[in-house]
């Protein structure tokens, strides 16, 4: 594979001048998989490099439906680069006959036509954008003359990459890599803009419009009543880190190796614990595409602001396609609390006893204020509330301290294994945080509503897990008539709430039933926005978009829960699988499993499993043949557990 140095150059020197070295790097090693260092040089492009061989593409290409014509076009893909590298002579007029080309053998001529008009408009930066994709298709190109290619490609760093020029998804690829060129922005969707709130272990039944008496959100059931409630909304784990990887990346946690929070509990090898500690990610990985990145390549603005808990220096929302970073870092509540000095590097404070939640707030409301108003945006609002520590926000502490001292005696708490569930919405402090959260649910809605936007944005509010119900006593809210909370793989740890504003929506207060999970928020969005799908098409989760036009929309997979790890609440490790209405739980470390029909009981109070174990058996084999082939770690014994009653349950079969 060799290109010339000076046009090598040429895009190295393009991408370090308008994304920066540390982004320039990121994005040729996640779309070329040859570069580990930092350090950008020609050798990238000018010479072949050795390593891992995959020889299964081979069986791709000889299996593909059409690999005669995708030959064609990669030969005269490589002939066109010739052309350029030689002094790139007829430059516009041959790139412009190779991207037509390609786009003529996907039905998508009168498309290409339109966006070279565009590029013509922008000559500079469209000879560096056309020239990376003629790399890709050079690439391409030589994995299909020797299906044996060696070079050093990381699977997890090139999976998207592959995977698509395997499919023959080589058009969408050219769109995605020419958005990321600063001057080739575009939207098929005019102006969409999405904001997207998120809310750090607020419970399922938490808000008014999910049936709590106790709390008071005015604001986010507004959000209900103008759109839609999803009442059966899951998050893909049972606690946080896992979750916000994979509303972002489309992906499951177990794909991402990301399966606990970060960096998660530290286990010792005793007696009380059956299981080896498993060690996962501790950041999302840099190779992977997120959201913010894909809608920055088609033109967004992209705001993030809060809790991030993805990775700190290096694997900031800023190196994984976010803009603007404002309080987003590695941990996952504020090391100094909720009010001024919080201690936050990436959010300065302003005076002394500000408010956290107040402040993301005022950011984001800035941001709408001073954003480019010709371009849509992504505001990404990740609050810390309602993660401990249990605080009292200014305003509504009082009231609800009053409110509680009405309710009388807590009625007794709920035994769950190992653990205590809280059996009554009742804590005061809680319940100011909350109110806090939907106070900025307001202010937010009401700023979008004064600047004209919200008939072109869709908003969407969800939490990252259940609410914190179950630990060696009781949490600081209840899921009833959901059971347990989060850390847990009952309903009440993983059901969230999912509130969505959209112009798509057709009947106001509508309500949707069927099951979604937080990886399908990725392909729902960039199907809302009318935009390729080609990172969808490769990702675990599904478009549910047609739910807010009122359309039917199917559960087409298992939902699968995979969480291997002991954790504060007192869960231990196992994991779950709901078929329809069917669910089952495997609990590991006491070697047994619950069945569940949640059509009938939602609150997971009677157990199936001796009365139906042919269906118990037949969903633990669909959950294995799952873990097998995600490549799910599992937990390995522990030689010094002794179950003497710390960790087997009495009687439990093995």
């Amino acid at each position: 594979m060799v290109v010339t140095n000076e046009l090598a150059l040429l895009n190295v020197n393009s991408l370090r001048t308008t994304l920066g070295n540390a982004r320039a790097a990121a994005l040729v090693r996640k779309y070329s998989g040859q570069l580990e260092t930092a350090e950008l040089s020609s050798r990238f492009f000018a010479e072949p490099v050795h390593g891992n061989t995959f020889d299964s593409f081979a069986n791709v290409f000889r299996d593909a439906a059409e690999p005669r014509q995708l030959e064609s076009f990669l030969q005269s893909s490589d002939r066109q680069l010739t052309c350029w590298g030689n002094g790139r002579v007829n430059y516009q007029r041959s790139s412009h006959e190779l991207l037509l080309e390609v786009a003529s053998a996907h039905g998508q001529r009168d498309l290409m036509t339109r966006f070279l008009r565009e590029f013509d408009a922008e000559p500079s930066a469209s000879l560096d954008s056309l020239a990376i994709v003629a790399l890709l298709f050079r690439q391409a190109g030589a994995f299909l003359q020797n299906a044996s290619w060696s070079c050093r490609w990381n699977r997890r760093t090139n999976r998207a990459l592959i995977w698509m020029i395997c499919m023959h998804r080589i058009l969408p690829i050219v769109f995605l890599l020419i958005g990321f060129c600063d001057g080739l922005v575009w939207a098929a969707s005019p102006q969409r803009n999405i904001v997207f709130i998120l809310i750090d272990d607020l419970g399922w039944s938490d808000a008014g419009c999910y049936g709590s008496t106790f709390h008071e959100t005015p604001h986010i059931d507004e959000l209900a009543a103008r759109g839609v409630r999803f009442t059966q909304a899951y998050a893909a784990c049972p606690v946080c880190s896992p979750t916000r990887a994979s509303i972002l990346t489309g992906r499951h946690p177990v794909r991402l190796q990301i399966t606990d929070w970060i960096p998660g509990n530290t286990v010792p090898a005793d007696a009380r614990h059956r299981f080896l500690q498993i060690e996962d990610r501790n950041e999302l990985p840099l190779e992977e595409i997120t959201l913010a990145e894909a809608l920055r390549g088609v033109g967004y603005q992209t705001f993030f602001a809060g809790k991030w808990h993805l990775g700190g220096a290096g694997y900031l929302p800023t190196d994984q396609g976010f803009e603007i970073n404002l309080g987003g870092a590695d941990y996952g509540q504020p090391p100094g609390g909720y009010y001024a000095p919080w201690k936050n590097p990436y959010l300065k404070e302003r005076r002394d006893g500000e408010y956290l939640t107040e402040r993301l707030t005022e950011e984001s409301i800035s941001f709408l204020k001073n954003r480019d108003p010709e371009r849509p945006f992504l505001l990404y609002l990740s609050h810390y509330d309602v993660h401990t520590p249990l605080h009292e926000a200014a305003g509504h502490f009082s009231r609800f301290q009053k409110k509680r001292q009405q309710l009388g005696p807590a009625p007794a708490a709920i035994a769950e294994r190992r653990g205590l569930s809280s059996g009554r919405q009742e804590n005061a402090r809680y319940a100011s945080m909350l109110a806090a959260v939907d106070d900025s649910v307001g202010r937010i809605m009401s700023e979008l509503k004064s600047l004209g936007l919200l008939e072109t944005t869709t908003v969407i509010f969800t939490s990252d897990n259940g609410g914190l119900c179950t630990l060696k006593s009781p949490g600081p809210t209840s899921n009833l008539p959901l059971r347990s909370g989060k850390g847990w793989l009952y309903e009440g740890g993983i059901r969230v709430p999912l509130l969505m504003v959209s112009p798509e929506v057709t009947q106001s207060g509508s309500v949707v039933e069927t099951p979604v999970l937080s990886t399908d928020f990725f392909p729902t969005i960039l199907d809302l926005i009318s935009q390729p799908t080609a990172v969808s098409e490769i990702a675990d989760g599904q478009s549910f978009a047609g739910a807010l036009r009122g359309q039917a929309i199917s559960q087409t997979r298992p939902l699968v829960w995979h969480y291997p790890h002991y954790h504060g609440s007192e869960w231990t490790p196992g994991a779950a699988l709901r078929e329809g209405d069917w669910k089952l739980i495997e609990f590991y470390e006491y070697g047994d499993a619950e069945l569940y029909e949640l059509g009938s009981d939602p609150g997971e109070r009677h157990n199936l499993a001796a009365e139906m174990p042919e269906k118990l058996a037949e969903l633990r084999g669909k959950l294995r043949a799952w873990q097998t082939d995600m490549g799910a770690a599992m937990p390995q014994p522990n030689g010094n557990w002794r179950g003497d009653g710390l960790g087997k349950k009495p009687g439990a079969s093995e």
